[in-house]
């Protein structure tokens, strides 16, 4: 309003101006029209910094923003426009975008000279918080509006980011694996398969000449194929359980509680339908009941243990209950609680831990199917 209220003022001021001059109607409005654009970008600049004290107009500024975010869907151009926004908004000397949870942030954009943090802001969207925007200094008053606008548009790039870090681990993993696979091979079971080779060949050369050392290099042969495989078993089991592909996921899971009930706990384990599970749901779900049960059998001192699992309308539920001593409060998760977790998130699924009513511990896991 006061840009408009200005311009209508020196344009009228313009061609009363001229026309008094020239006397000539003509001129004076052909004046006020080449005069409009560029006198109305001269009077928005002024009042913007007689209303805002030097920082730009917050209309102009949600107008670019909001023109940006809808040019790109990359996670770092998204917190970069957010950035640029907030710098040009303050004035700030500093400003730190950061995408994901403090400490350890998925993307991060900075403008300015890095210094201190004055003051920040949640950035969220329909209550979950996404990151923080933060600044050195400056009118930190257009930081809430700023971080409310470009809710949406944080929230998509939240997503993509976490499945692009999720991504990134994946394959990091699955490379070390197959490092780790390839040296065991190579270095463990090769070996091996040379030492046999060079093992028969000796007794091939001895059998006519020395029986008797043939023999014993046979023997020698039929232990080192022992150890091969043993060395093999050990590569199985480093890759999958071989309780699951032996017994299915009902019968390990009631394998391992026979054998940690063998010292006096009861545990009773209900399995409801398990078949036709993907492989990576079988080997979390007996991996999380297998913990959580030798955590209660070694940590609660349990007198019963009630495992269920099975299918639900949406996913696989599994629940470990025990009657034992529970956790404590100042309880810090350790290296077994914290795996159960991750691998449960793995699958875009849900852990929990929580007392039972009555005393004792409830681990429940659900894994969307």
């Amino acid at each position: 309003m006061l840009t408009l209220g200005l311009l209508t003022g020196v344009l009228a001021l313009l061609y009363f101006t001229v026309s008094g001059l020239t006397g000539a109607h003509v001129a004076a409005a052909a004046a006020v029209a080449v005069a409009v654009e560029p006198l109305h970008r001269w009077l928005r600049r002024a009042s913007g910094r007689i209303l805002y004290g030097g920082r730009a107009d917050p209309e102009t500024v949600h107008a670019r923003l909001g023109a940006r975010l809808a040019a790109t869907s990359e996670p770092a151009e998204i917190l970069a426009a957010v950035a640029d926004a907030a710098a040009e908004a303050t004035r700030a000397a500093y400003v730190r975008a950061e995408l994901g949870a403090p400490g350890e942030p998925l993307k991060v954009a900075e403008r300015g000279t890095p210094a201190p943090l004055g003051v920040s802001v949640p950035l969220r969207f329909q209550d979950e918080v996404l990151g923080v925007l933060g600044l050195s200094g400056g009118d930190v008053r257009a930081l809430a509006p700023l971080a409310s606008h470009a809710g949406a548009a944080l929230a998509a790039a939240h997503r993509a980011a976490a499945l692009q870090r999720s991504r990134t681990l994946l394959v990091t993993a699955r490379e070390e694996e197959r490092r780790r696979f390839s040296r065991d091979l190579h270095d463990g079971l090769g070996a091996f398969l040379a030492g046999i080779g060079f093992t028969v060949d000796a007794a091939g050369n001895a059998l006519k000449a020395d029986p008797e050392r043939a023999r014993g290099l046979l023997t020698q042969i039929r232990t080192q194929v022992a150890e091969a495989g043993a060395g093999v078993r050990r590569l199985v089991r480093g890759l999958r359980p071989p309780e699951l592909a032996q017994l299915g996921l009902a019968g390990a899971v009631e394998h391992t509680a026979a054998t940690l009930g063998a010292g006096g706990v009861e545990i009773e384990v209900t399995a409801g339908d398990v078949s036709g599970l993907p492989a990576a749901v079988e080997v979390t779900a007996y991996l999380v009941a297998r913990e959580a049960l030798t955590n209660a059998v070694r940590h609660g001192g349990p007198r019963r243990c009630a495992v269920r699992l099975g299918r639900t309308t949406d996913g696989f539920e599994l629940s470990v209950r025990d009657d034992g001593s529970g956790l404590a409060p100042e309880a810090v998760p350790g290296v077994g609680l914290t795996s159960m977790r991750e691998r449960v998130e793995e699958l875009d699924g849900k852990l929990t831990i929580d007392a039972a009513p009555g005393g004792g511990t409830v681990v429940a896991a659900w894994i969307p199917l």
